[in-house]
């Protein structure tokens, strides 16, 4: 206390906030949350002993819990004992009512409550102790519990002191380095304002805060008691809970001001922000105070639509310091404040030693903690569909909706090499020089002119061929598969051999410029025909193939790579390796994030189905979701917030998970962990939540394994996992798997069905197949070649483990085992219809939306247009996506 301003600082606010509530009052009523010593009453005894007109009527209600090993209430009476003492002296009229219960238990008609006293309800860093939602309790929590207790009891001041601190999360390794930041400023007040020799400070930091830090590390469950949350956390809590914010008092401020520069260290640094009283170290927020009461009953209403209108908004954009909303970020650790630390500081030596003692002394647990962390890495599999990202463009009229995964992702990943944001311009030379250079004779003694000639005449050849199939894109998506295919066979066709003198003789040297397209046709024919010719062929492409090189010989790479598997016969074995082995959610997080900032494909899912939802939960309380395998949830977060932001408050929100089982880990935990972040995030937005997997396959999930309720709006999501779906050419029993979950689909008679798929007809033969999704992946890989840098180590990782590895099992696997099924979204249509669904008209709001963000933040050639109620994606006129939205035949919509 005489060395740190805090608990003093705590003090004089809370007591004079009560001075003034009493001003003029007879009685006073205190119900002190968490008592402790009773430090804080006799400085209040004494002030209002000495107010004009003599102290009032005095009653303290002292609320802890019991402590064990000896009789529980016995501390309290102790206290009580002690300020009766004090009260005599001063002469002050005092009661005291200790009562030894779990806080949340303690209901207003426990407390005999008197309407004409001044009620003020206390917690000064108590509350952070109390249970919260990540160990499974019904709702409300405990902690919430308590607050809507407040709320019951209708205090005339409610006096909220907490310890920021957002080391509370559900993961080790998140929760730990926010600790570590945390008691790194501890230790550093420490240091800088008391000896280190003295043993005072010893025990304190032996008793208290080495306690504190020990139990937040080595505990878990309802044994990890320590659980501090953010000041903005908490104000989202109370606002939910029903609990007014006040103003903080001018005259207040400026006496705690006054006191923390006189008295204290330079480093303290007291301010208000958003009413709060902010304790700062260097910087660093360590304790946050402010004011509330109940709102009134009869305008809660206005109030709700007054602060959703103004204040939430910039107080929701501002608590995205502390929210993780792209969801990438959570698979890898919740976001902390951003502030310079000088690792080789003392104080944060000193801490770091600390933290090492305390993991040495919980060696085993730290160790089971870490490997579940590790394996839960270690167990992403590659996915049957593709990974989603959180993001969502701005919505209008309300600055909430502002899309900001790709910004917050980066600083969540902590790269070490921000290689997504590499400037494309810098780049440019270098990849025309490539452009030129793959062209160029291998024969090092050829002239210069030759080599400029061979290099023009090609390069021409190579942009007639492109400008060819650029104008009948267009066209191909209207054609049958086999029309398709005779169109595509005429647009590979092979350059001209370039030629050029080489010696006065006049002797021509031969320049011979590769086709990867044609020859990888020529290879898939000759795989079903003539297996040597194949081999030879598939040589010769490998030769000029490469997964670094330009757009044509990255594809060409991995088309290879699935020709040379199908010809060895191995695809089953290589296909079991893959999704057994998997890939770090690192890698996938980090690919992804460069994915999302460059190319617009995902946002703009995100921002159709969130969208759709977000307007069939207008004027409604509940929200329940189902999605059918959407993996990491990436989302889901940016739908929180914008759920949390809306006026009249959020509604409840249940999102049922819908998953198959992965081979090569464990599925439960990784769903359950997925949950907890959603958890964790709704939580941080003020959103009710409820989350529950089901690991099954689709087509079996009924009606009856949803509890689906009658009163609340029922939303069911595929974000282009249908794809995987078994269809009539494997299953030959009616309805297969892909018609039997649109049937269920249908029988659940949702609010709003968003279906986004990936629009490519791959076909049962294996030829058309071939040259269908070598048509479809030339664009892939062409958008990537034109928004990405060539040497990215990220784009070879998205290359490798999502659009690779999508080609590899569309080309050399069969049956079963090939589980890429893509159909067009004319295919899709007719198969909705007949499961009896009907088709909506697309929101024209959401496809502005889309088409501005397309327009203003991406690549030119990215295209957004509108066909039989299909929104529609592509690059340079080629179709890839497709969204749409549905009901059941009978239902009813309204937007």
């Amino acid at each position: 206390m005489a060395a740190c301003c805090c608990k003093k600082v705590a003090f004089v606010f809370a007591n004079k906030t009560i001075c003034n509530a009493v001003a003029g009052r007879r009685r006073l009523h205190i119900v002190d949350y968490g008592l402790n010593q009773g430090f804080q009453w006799p400085g209040l005894l004494r002030v209002l002993a000495a107010r004009e007109g003599g102290p009032p009527e005095v009653r303290i209600t002292g609320i802890d819990l019991p402590q064990p090993g000896f009789r529980g209430s016995y501390h309290i009476e102790e206290v009580g004992r002690r300020l009766s003492n004090f009260s005599r002296v001063f002469g002050v009229p005092f009661k005291f009512h200790g009562i030894a219960a779990k806080l949340e238990t303690v209901k207003p008609e426990d407390l005999n409550i008197d309407r004409d006293e001044v009620l003020v309800v206390i917690s000064l860093c108590h509350f952070r102790l109390l249970m919260d939602e990540n160990l499974g309790f019904d709702s409300p929590s405990p902690r919430d519990q308590v607050l809507n207790n407040i709320r019951e009891m209708r205090p005339d001041v409610f006096i909220h002191g907490i310890l920021n601190g957002s080391y509370g999360a559900t993961y080790f390794l998140t929760r730990f380095r926010e600790a570590l930041f945390h008691y790194s400023a501890q230790f550093d007040l420490l240091d800088a304002t008391v000896p280190r020799d003295n043993n005072g400070r010893l025990l304190l930091e032996r008793d208290i805060i080495g306690r504190s830090a020990l139990n937040v590390i080595a505990c878990e469950g309802a044994d990890r008691v320590e659980r501090p949350e953010t000041y903005k956390q908490w104000q989202l809590r109370n606002h939910r809970a029903g609990l007014r914010q006040l103003p903080l008092n001018p005259e207040l401020v400026r006496l705690v001001l006054d006191k923390v520069k006189d008295s204290y260290h330079k480093d303290f640094v007291v301010d208000g922000v958003q009413r709060w009283l902010l304790h700062r170290w260097k910087g660093r927020v360590l304790y946050a105070c402010l004011l509330l009461n109940p709102k009134k009953p009869i305008v809660i209403a206005i109030t709700l639509h007054a602060t959703m209108a103004a204040t939430p908004v910039d107080d929701c954009t501002a608590t995205q310091d502390h929210l993780a909303l792209p969801y990438i970020a959570r698979i890898l650790m919740e976001e902390e404040e951003e502030e310079d630390v000088d690792e080789n500081h003392p104080a944060l030596l000193h801490a770091q030693r600390s933290f090492a003692q305390i993991l040495y002394s919980s060696s085993v647990l730290a160790s089971a903690l870490l490997a579940n962390q590790s394996d839960i890495l270690a167990g992403v599999t590659h996915s049957r569909s593709s990974v989603k990202d959180s993001g969502i463009q701005s919505m209008p009229s309300s600055d909430v909706f502002n899309f900001k995964a790709a910004d917050e992702v980066g600083s969540f990943l902590l790269l070490a090499n921000n290689e997504h944001s590499m400037d494309m311009s810098s780049t440019a030379f270098f990849k025309g020089m490539e452009e030129a250079n793959k062209f160029l004779p291998t024969d090092s003694n050829l002239t210069a002119s030759s080599q400029g000639q061979a290099k023009e005449k090609s390069c021409r050849g190579r942009k007639d061929r492109y400008s060819k199939l650029e104008a009948d894109v267009g066209r191909t998506s209207k054609c049958q598969e086999a029309g398709a295919c005779e169109e595509f066979d005429e647009m590979l066709i092979a350059l001209d051999n370039g030629s050029g003198k080489n010696n006065k003789k006049g002797r021509k040297n031969k320049v011979q410029v590769i086709d990867l397209h044609t020859l990888l046709v020529h290879c898939a024919k000759a795989v079903m025909d003539d297996r040597q010719s194949a081999g030879e062929l598939l040589k010769e492409i490998q030769q000029h193939a490469s997964p670094t090189g330009d757009a044509t010989q990255r594809l060409a790479y991995w088309f290879a790579e699935g020709l040379e598997v199908r010809l060895s016969g191995t695809g089953s074995q290589v296909y079991g390796t893959l999704t057994a082995k998997g890939t770090s959610a690192v890698a996938h997080a980090e690919a992804y994030q460069l994915f999302m900032s460059t190319c617009c494909f995902r946002k703009v899912s995100f921002l159709f189905a969130n969208k759709a939802i977000f307007n069939a939960v207008v004027g409604r309380s509940r929200l329940h979701i189902v999605e059918y395998g959407f993996h990491y949830g990436f989302q889901w977060s940016e739908l929180l917030r914008w759920l949390a932001a809306r006026d009249g408050g959020p509604p409840e929100v249940r999102i049922t998970h819908i998953d198959l089982p992965q081979p090569g880990f464990h599925p439960e935990k990784h769903m359950e962990e997925m949950g907890n972040r959603l958890t964790d995030i709704a939580r941080e937005l003020g959103v009710p939540f409820k989350y529950r997997a089901i690991m099954a396959q689709w087509q079996t999930v009924c009606i009856e394994d949803l509890d689906i309720k009658p009163d609340e709006v029922f939303a069911v999501n595929d974000q282009f996992n249908f794809r995987t779906l078994m269809d009539e050419s494997v299953i030959a029993a009616s309805p297969n798997p892909r018609d039997a979950v649109l049937s269920n689909i249908s029988k659940m008679e949702p609010d709003v069905f968003v279906q986004s798929i990936m629009n490519g007809s791959y076909g049962t033969f294996f030829l058309s197949r071939f040259r269908e999704a070598l048509f479809y992946h030339s664009a892939f890989f062409d958008m990537l070649d034109a928004t990405m840098p060539r040497e990215s180590k990220l784009r070879l990782a998205l290359e490798r483990d999502v659009f690779g590895w999508i080609v590899l099992n569309a080309i050399a696997y069969e049956g079963e085992d090939r589980v890429e099924r893509g159909e067009t979204y004319k295919h899709w249509q007719i198969r909705n219809q007949r499961a009896g669904l009907r088709q909506l008209p697309l929101n024209r709001e959401t496809v502005k939306m889309a088409r501005d963000m397309v327009k203003n933040e991406y690549h030119k050639d990215f295209d957004i247009d509108e066909n039989q109620q299909w929104l529609l994606q592509g690059w340079k006129g080629r179709i890839l996506y497709a969204h749409s939205t549905w009901v059941a035949e009978a239902a009813s919509y309204h937007c």
